[in-house]
């Protein structure tokens, strides 16, 4: 969608629009060779769109920029978002739909076989020619360097854009999970984001694997009114009997890759991270001895 986005953008309104990121002036001084993107994390809205089997696109316009350019660059990404969107739409909605088939059948045939991604670093992704403004070496008071941006746009070549994410932790993809009854809370928000949670009707046995966690910390300054918290551990291989109301989770689902990235005790962006078993965690002592995480992964 983008390039073509792009290239009408300018043939329309004479507005150059390039990918999304930052440089780092502080640390690579000037000129930059190194371009990057923005966090990987499902936690920004736009990244757990597809986890979801959907498309988005981030618009955002330069801060710098007098209000009325922010306006006029805004208006026109979307205006032209919207009309691609009118022109593709019946062929976006089929590639929707085979994203979703797509989650469902590797779950079905692969489950217990493949892993898949629960903790990323990025990457560069490729090299881009980059329009930016140019930037004046300076001196602060205290003799530190610093950089002032002028008006002049230059181009640099070269580039090396950093937008592409791999696998730092990966773990395998169950058929489902099996959550305690008294974590409803977290199935409450499961369902919230709309992922199917069913309850088993009698006793059942399952062969899986348990997780036990060796570390557990957490961060020390706030994020999102948050003290981010992480998990590492090991999984282990086990055969467990559950009860009637125990909660299930099974994979086979349209938002199953949402909900292995919210139920891994890895995952960096799991309930682990965000402080759901922050209370169960401490009453066993994880932060002296290794405790199980209480979610058992099934195949």
């Amino acid at each position: 969608m983008l390039p073509a986005i792009t290239q009408t953008i300018k043939e329309k309104y004479d507005l150059s629009f390039g990918p999304y990121g930052d440089y780092n002036l502080r640390d690579e001084g000037w000129p930059v060779k190194n371009f990057y993107t923005y966090n990987h994390h499902p936690r920004y809205l736009v990244n757990q769109f597809s986890l979801r089997n959907r498309m988005a696109i981030l618009s955002e316009a330069f801060s710098h920029e007098r209000f009325y350019d922010r306006i006029f660059s805004t208006y026109s990404f979307v205006t032209e978002i919207l009309n691609y969107v009118h022109g593709h739409g019946q062929e976006m909605m089929d590639v929707n739909k085979m994203a979703e088939a797509n989650v469902i059948l590797l779950v079905k045939q692969q489950a217990g076989k493949v892993k898949k991604g629960v903790r990323f670093k990025m990457v560069p992704l490729q090299k881009i020619d980059l329009t930016t403004y140019d930037y004046l070496p300076s001196q602060k008071e205290d003799g530190t360097k610093t950089y002032l941006r002028t008006s002049k746009k230059i181009i640099l070549k070269d580039v090396e854009y950093h937008a592409k994410f791999i696998a730092e932790v990966e773990s395998t993809l169950p058929r489902g999970y099996i959550i305690p009854k008294e974590f409803s809370n977290i199935v409450d928000n499961l369902r919230k984001h709309g992922v199917v949670v069913t309850e088993l009707g009698r006793s059942q046995k399952f062969s899986g694997e348990v997780f036990t966690v060796d570390m557990y910390e957490k961060a020390s300054r706030k994020f999102e009114g948050h003290f981010m918290a992480r998990a590492t551990g090991k999984f282990v291989i086990a055969k467990r009997s559950f009860g009637k109301g125990y909660f299930v989770v099974d994979l086979a689902q349209p938002l199953g890759n949402l909900a292995f990235y919210f139920l891994e005790p890895e995952s960096d962006d799991s309930y682990v991270t965000w402080n759901f078993f922050d209370a169960y965690f401490v009453k066993l002592g994880a932060t002296n001895k290794p405790i199980e995480y209480p979610v058992f992964k099934f195949y």
